[in-house]
């Protein structure tokens, strides 16, 4: 009989495993559940016998059987969902034949979208709402890997040959994707890995015989589980080596990790470590069943784990992707200035800018890279330019390296061009020895600020050349004066304007 193995993406954690806690939810069906496909917070997707998908959009406070219909009542053993709409899911009758099915419209109709005789689908994945990868067992000497490039409507295995060594197979939801980068796992002590989204595979040497379950939490670290083992490596899957793990009865069916912890169930407990593996206790025991799956959302910080009973147990406060200290927008006439901060990033591929004029429908208009894995605090900013008047909305998608994202806050900005011209008083005021002095102008012009003593003698000039409409800042450095007042003077065409200032030393 076929395992049941882990899919899903990853996403950043930077909260602590002894926060989470466990509950169980009510699903409605006493049917063995094969496998998860988490969404986010609220939508999660689940694969079970006797054709059954539950699905849930409220967090797992209800869940409804969608299933049924063309999948008829045969186990449906691989789901992926990439929202409450759109999911794909297998099913594998008697052995002989696979299957693939296609809802857009939250289960309510399903389509088969794929049919192959012999070849178990072990894996289905989404990179996006239109490019997916199907992996499956191998037929006439060679793994069934197809592609798709229309959200799943039409299959293609052209370009994605890969031979089968000896009479190796591969186990239910035992691929893993991060980024371009795949890796699926096989019954013969290696697990395959691809960096060109499957078009190339190499295979890699795991002291495990089997290898059910796959996840990374960064691009070097990942972990691989066999029915009673896990195996761990720390230079993107070069080489591996066994991670002590605590006894118990059962078998290791999945396993999940963000940051330095991790999760995998066994039997009827749910197993967690917070130091990276050096250590491991039990974080939930389920009333019944045994546990066959576990799996995190893609988008949010909770978790579903699943059981041979129907049974199904929600985790939350499970981790959240980068975690953001400030986030502002702010207006100088010329362009929208964009700053956020962030405490510590794990993962963090960056951060797409969106921007909306009502608030509602968001378009990308820059990307910004992140800092991939770090403990220290960083800064960013984006600059939006050539706006119309009027009042902007922005947010932030941060997108690790698995695609997985997480959207932050919305915030406002009222943006109006400059209709005249202008000069700030400068900024601190007394200073020593620099100070910043801000000047808007309503269009190009040549300008020249010039920095006057008491009497009126020049005596530096800080800016004397063409300038863009807009709001502009320099500084000005008087390392080189004495104590006194001052006077600071733009001249634009044929605007002139001057004001004082104070250095104290």
């Amino acid at each position: 009989m076929k395992a049941l193995l882990l899919s899903f993406l990853f996403v950043f954690v930077l909260c602590s495993t002894a926060n989470t806690q466990w509950v169980e939810q009510t699903p409605g069906t006493s049917n063995y559940i094969w496998t998860i496909s988490a969404v986010d917070n609220n939508v999660c997707w689940m694969g079970a016998d006797g054709g059954v998908v539950l699905r849930t959009t409220n967090g797992g406070t209800s869940w409804s059987n969608v299933g049924g219909g063309a999948i008829g009542t045969n186990p449906v053993y691989n789901i992926f969902a990439w929202d409450a709409n759109l999911a794909l899911c297998s099913t594998c009758p008697g052995f002989t034949i696979a299957f693939v099915f296609r809802t857009t419209n939250g289960g309510t109709t399903w389509t088969q979208v794929f049919t192959q005789a012999g070849g178990f689908i072990d894996n289905l994945w989404m990179f996006s709402e239109i490019n997916g990868f199907l992996n499956g067992d191998p037929v006439g000497s060679r793994w069934s890997n197809w592609k798709t490039t229309n959200g799943g409507v039409t299959w293609d295995s052209t370009g994605l040959y890969l031979p089968q060594v000896g009479n190796e197979a591969g186990y239910i939801n035992s691929m893993f994707v991060n980024g371009s980068n795949m890796y699926f796992g096989t019954s013969n002590s290696r697990v395959y890995y691809s960096t060109n989204s499957g078009t190339n595979w190499s295979s890699q040497s795991i002291p495990l015989i089997d290898s059910w379950g796959i996840w990374f939490n960064s691009p070097s670290v990942g972990l691989v589980n066999s029915p009673d083992n896990i195996t761990v490596t720390t230079n993107g899957g070069t080489t591996w080596s066994i991670m002590p793990i605590p006894g118990g009865s059962g078998n290791i069916l999945s396993l999940t990790g963000f940051g330095d912890q991790w999760y995998y169930c066994r039997g009827n407990t749910i197993i967690g470590s917070t130091n990276n593996g050096g250590l491991w206790t039990t974080a939930y025991t389920a009333p019944t069943g045994q546990f066959t799956r576990m799996a995190k959302a893609r988008n949010g910080d909770v978790a579903w784990a699943c059981r041979d009973d129907g049974g199904i147990t929600k985790g939350t406060n499970v981790g959240l992707p980068v975690e953001l200290t400030s986030f502002t927008a702010t207006s100088n006439g010329k362009e929208v200035i964009i700053n956020w901060s962030t405490t510590t990033e794990l993962n963090n591929l960056g951060f797409e800018i969106q921007r909306s004029l009502e608030g509602k429908e968001f378009l990308t208009v820059g990307f910004v890279t992140g800092h991939g894995t770090t403990t220290e605090p960083q800064n960013y900013g984006y600059s939006d330019r050539n706006l119309d008047d009027g009042k902007y909305f922005y947010r932030l998608k941060q997108v690790d390296f698995s695609g997985a994202y997480e959207y932050s806050d919305v915030v406002e900005v009222e943006w109006r061009a400059f209709n005249t011209f202008l000069l700030e008083q400068n900024y601190p005021n007394p200073f020593n020895p620099t100070t910043t002095i801000g000047f808007g102008l309503k269009e190009k012009s040549d300008v020249k600020i010039t920095i006057l003593n008491s009497i009126g003698e020049e005596v530096a000039i800080v800016v004397n050349e063409e300038k863009d409409s807009g709001y502009h800042t320099t500084e000005f450095n008087a390392a080189n004066l004495p104590s006194g007042v001052y006077f600071y003077q733009l001249k634009a065409r044929n605007f002139v304007t001057t004001k004082k200032m104070l250095l104290l030393k």
